[in-house]
């Protein structure tokens, strides 16, 4: 009898032992959430009435999403999410400004989370998440999805840039001139362009991800359009989408190319020019090379293509 009371009391003491530590666990849990809304804030994503994500897409701040100076201290960025690209995916904003994002999905569910921060939002298909945040120090802040969204997901990447501010744009009293822009700058909108659409799965450095997206640097682009009908073939790659496998230096690829009909011709020229001229390929272009323009786009535009379409256009090029 003595024997089962002395185990009963072992037990009770290891059972008091590990409801504390429970309670001592549960305490420090506590502790630092409060520790970290006190030093970071809250800044919890709200979502508006659920809404056809067709209407959703359609209405301006998402037709042509973007950074929108709200007022002297104040942004607004308008963001879709797709697969596998945040756009815009480059954002740039001044430091201490008040920045609201406005986000929804294309397609699927994506993540939205930006390091260094406590923003993490999920994106859902015919919502629209918001929330306001203040960006107190300058730097590049990685913006990644943390929802498993594809073949692709570990390239969905985007950036915010916030810079440091002079007080006086900030109250908009900078009275200086804008500088004029430079002969060149079609680059930087080209560059803008591929960022924010194409490198997502191909990479900013044009190099793409072997055995999924083929390459376009060192040469690859400027191959697309050497032969006839190079032009018209690559214009309706990215209108139309690409399916099926192709190869590339002796590497076979199989990923979905998904068609993009979506952007404005300015953009497609945009972005493509970019891959024409990015990494090298200016060298290997010929010398009267004519930049992709927004005409022929739209001149390829009606065409209604399938991707095995523009698969047999590949292989009319003899590229395979």
């Amino acid at each position: 009898m003595a024997d089962n009371n002395s185990a009963h009391h072992a037990v009770e003491r290891f059972e008091k032992i590990w409801i504390m530590l429970s309670l001592v666990l549960l305490v420090i849990f506590v502790s630092l959430v409060f520790y970290a809304v006190s030093i970071h804030g809250a800044h919890i994503g709200h979502a508006e009435p659920r809404q056809d994500p067709q209407k959703i897409l359609a209405m301006p701040e998402f037709a042509d999403p973007g950074v929108v100076q709200t007022g002297p201290n104040s942004y607004q960025v308008n963001m879709v999410a797709q697969a596998f690209s945040f756009i815009p995916g480059d954002i740039e904003v001044p430091e201490g400004a008040e920045v609201t994002f406005r986000m929804t999905s294309r397609d699927v569910i994506h993540g939205f989370q930006v390091r260094g921060t406590n923003i993490n939002v999920e994106l859902i298909p015919g919502d629209i998440a918001s929330l306001t945040y203040t960006f107190d120090r300058p730097g590049e802040y990685l913006i990644i999805c943390n929802q498993y969204c594809g073949v692709a997901h570990q390239n969905m990447l985007g950036k915010i840039h916030v810079g440091e501010t002079d007080a006086e744009q900030v109250a908009g009293t900078d009275d200086e001139p804008a500088e004029a822009p430079a002969a060149d700058a079609w680059m930087a909108d080209a560059e803008r362009a591929w960022n924010s659409q194409c490198a997502a799965c191909h990479g900013r450095d044009g190099s793409g991800a072997r055995g999924a997206f083929p390459p376009l640097a060192d040469g690859h682009a400027p191959a697309l359009v050497a032969g006839d009908g190079g032009r018209e073939y690559l214009i309706n790659v990215v209108l139309y989408g690409l399916a099926g496998a192709i190869e590339v230096d002796g590497v076979s690829y199989r990923g979905m190319m998904p068609g993009m009909a979506r952007l404005s011709d300015e953009d497609i020229a945009a972005a493509l020019n970019h891959s024409l001229h990015a990494w090298g390929n200016a060298d290997e272009l010929p010398d009267a090379f004519a930049r992709v323009t927004s005409d022929e786009v739209a001149q390829q535009r009606d065409r209604g293509l399938s991707t095995g379409d523009v698969l047999e256009q590949r292989k009319a090029l003899g590229l395979d």
